[in-house]
């Protein structure tokens, strides 16, 4: 499943909005529903479109599911390609672009809930998604960026995987209490970057 992931989160065609309408109602109802609740009769009849239309954009239910979970774990990922000297400019950015992304748009935390609540029932989604749902990466990746900088002297002492586990989790609490209340405010970045900055 080779997704233009801009082309979902940035649509500019008529063709790329309606698929990235779909997809996001599809969000919802997943979160709401989990995998199974969820039908693609009741995404196309939110979307105000036929079921037939709806498979003009999507093959199935299951290629949607494994859209939003390519969407949910490149994202992450893409925060390693953040260019940087010092370890504390990695969280910095980190940090000051999801909580930017929770305030502005009701998308990303959305995903970070998706993608917790699918771990927390791993057994109702589909086996081909299972071990890239389960993977570790990301702690491990943060890890090593907060050994780099417990060596510059700019990042706390302590396990690194347990520092990494600190600041993930933060992020994670942060998306899933903007989704349950989304009037709230957000923190500035600085509180979340503290959990693993040297003072």
């Amino acid at each position: 499943m080779q997704e233009n992931l801009a082309a979902l989160m940035y649509p500019k065609t008529i063709k790329e909005k309606r698929r990235s309408q779909i997809l996001f109602t599809a969000l919802d109802l997943f979160l709401k529903k989990g995998y199974s609740g969820a039908t693609t009769k009741e995404i196309a009849s939110m979307c105000g479109i036929s079921q037939p239309l709806f498979f003009h954009y999507f093959e199935s239910k299951e290629e949607m599911y494994g859209t939003l979970i390519e969407i949910g774990t490149m994202g992450p990922k893409s925060m390693y390609d953040f260019k940087y000297n010092l370890a504390t400019e990695f969280f910095e950015m980190c940090a000051k672009f999801l909580i930017e992304q929770f305030q502005s748009s009701s998308i990303m935390n959305k995903m970070f809930v998706f993608m917790a609540s699918i771990r927390y029932n791993i057994d109702a989604i589909p086996d081909k998604y299972k071990d890239v749902i389960m993977g570790d990466d990301n702690i491990i990746l943060t890890s090593k960026i907060i050994e780099d900088g417990q060596k510059q002297g700019i990042i706390k002492e302590g396990e690194p995987a347990s520092l990494a586990v600190a600041f993930w989790g933060a992020i994670q609490g942060i998306a899933e209490i903007k989704y349950i209340y989304p009037s709230y405010k957000l923190p500035d970045y600085n509180i979340i970057v503290d959990i693993v900055r040297k003072n």
